[in-house]
């Protein structure tokens, strides 16, 4: 969380898992092979929240950063 606030992501696809990651923080989490719908929100109320579409495979690594564009 590459971000000034506490962050919320969401992962919704062959299983859905939810963190809550404080400002500055990183967090391992294992999902398994699929397509995610994963959205993304800060506790700001003048910040958009994310949404994309992800697909992992299961002998892969994925690092993923969330930041505020200016």
């Amino acid at each position: 969380n590459s971000t000034p606030y506490v962050l919320s992501v969401f992962y919704d696809g062959p299983v859905s898992k939810k963190l809550t990651l404080a400002a500055g923080t990183s967090q391992v989490v294992d999902l398994i092979p699929g397509s995610f719908h994963v959205a993304g929100r800060v506790s700001a109320a003048n910040v958009l929240p994310f949404y994309g579409e992800e697909t992992y495979d299961g002998s892969a690594s994925y690092s993923e950063t969330f930041y505020i564009r200016q």
